[in-house]
């Protein structure tokens, strides 16, 4: 658990790679004006790999691009390579980014580590965009009802009036 205004865990080097549940179980809780620096984050990576992530009123800033390893831009995956994995991001800013190259958000895979579930819930970043805009929103998320290639649904009512 990263949190509280200030903390952070930053990954350095060649590969700035933080990896959650990967190839084993694995959970990263960042909240409360905490903030998680690297290029690569992945949430639950290879057979047996499950991994959660819960971003709650933090800062989620991938940049750059890798040096060694497999070379990737910035990038958050979500359950690749045979793993599972789950992010929840609410009331927080996130930053993909590679200036002059890729950068990307994997869900369930890429054509390098083909294969996986992943589930990522936004409906809070919609109501937050809609509250911004001075609008109101209505958020659902029908958690806990997927299965293996099946969908994961969130329910985003937005109204002009508050």
């Amino acid at each position: 658990m990263v949190t509280g205004e200030g903390s952070a865990l930053n990954a350095v080097g060649a590969n700035g790679f933080i990896g959650v549940g990967r190839g084993g179980s694995g959970s990263l809780a960042v909240t409360d004006g905490a903030a998680i620096n690297a290029i690569a984050l992945s949430v639950g990576r290879a057979p047996g790999g499950f991994g959660t992530l819960t971003v709650n009123n933090a800062s989620l800033n991938l940049s750059g691009q890798q040096t060694a390893g497999t070379l990737a831009g910035a990038n958050l995956s979500i359950g690749l390579a045979g793993g599972f994995g789950a992010a929840t991001i609410t009331n927080s800013n996130v930053n993909i980014s590679n200036p002059g190259g890729f950068a990307s958000l994997n869900l369930g895979g890429t054509p390098n580590f083909a294969g996986g579930t992943g589930v990522l819930t936004i409906g809070a970043l919609l109501g937050m965009a809609a509250h911004i805009e001075g609008k109101a929103s209505m958020i659902l998320d029908m958690s806990g009802l997927a299965q293996k290639g099946g969908a994961v649904l969130s329910h985003v009512r937005l109204s002009e009036h508050t």
